[in-house]
């Protein structure tokens, strides 16, 4: 932080700030036997430490900032990848490859209900009980 002095000098030579206090050429606040005031100087350290603590938080911030923008983003990404294996794993379900393998017998398999997913159709058996109660009528 910076603050301007304006400083006036009198007829000896000695300069002093608008409030009439005695001043260095550097600015620097002095005492009544023309030593630089020790609260000046520590005062003015503190600014320049609190500034230098405050821009350090600030870049702490924006760095924050990024970082939560980049774990949102993995975030959905991951999401997006999971939502793509989730698919991925439905159509190379084992399923497909048990129906090709199962071997049915004629007559063993009515098609009940059945649902297209893509060019593909999947079917639900009929139970063999079902299926003979319905060939049989009781007389």
């Amino acid at each position: 932080m910076v603050a301007i002095v304006i400083l006036r000098q009198d007829g000896n030579g000695n300069l002093y700030d608008q409030d009439g206090h005695l001043r260095n050429a550097t600015g620097q606040k002095l005492d009544a036997q023309g030593n630089i005031d020790f609260t000046y100087n520590s005062l003015n350290t503190r600014i320049e430490t609190l500034g230098t603590k405050v821009r350090k938080l600030e870049m702490q911030v924006v760095q924050t900032g990024d970082t939560v923008k980049r774990q949102e983003a993995l975030a959905r990404e991951v999401g997006l990848e999971k939502a793509k294996h989730d698919v991925n794993m439905i159509i190379d379900d084992d399923f497909w490859q048990v129906v090709k393998h199962e071997k049915l017998g004629e007559g063993e398999f009515e098609v009940e209900s059945s649902m297209s997913f893509g060019g593909s159709q999947w079917c639900r058996p009929k139970s063999i009980d079902a299926h003979r109660s319905t060939d049989h009528a009781e007389g």
